[in-house]
């Protein structure tokens, strides 16, 4: 069995951002909270980015702007976009 991903064309696959990342993250550890060490590891990973947005947009990065995104996943119960099925 071939794995789908890789009959895609080149543009199927991209990096994420830092900031999709950063909500990615954030949303799995909201919503995963029953498992501790997982949530430890992807607030961890929250943090890590986190550091890594203000230090490349500068000490004014609205971060607030990314967990009201959250925020909003939650409210609508929906998931970040690079965690929804692309097939």
């Amino acid at each position: 069995m071939t794995n789908p991903l890789f009959e895609k064309p080149d543009s199927y696959y991209y990096e994420p951002t830092n900031e999709e990342l950063y909500v990615c993250h954030l949303w799995q550890a909201i919503t995963g909270g029953y498992h501790a060490p997982h949530t430890a590891s992807e607030l961890e990973e929250v943090t890590r980015l986190s550091h890594e947005l203000i230090r490349e947009h500068g000490e004014d990065f609205d971060l607030v702007s990314l967990n009201k995104k959250v925020i909003e996943l939650l409210a609508n119960d929906d998931k970040p976009e690079i965690l929804k099925d692309r097939a």
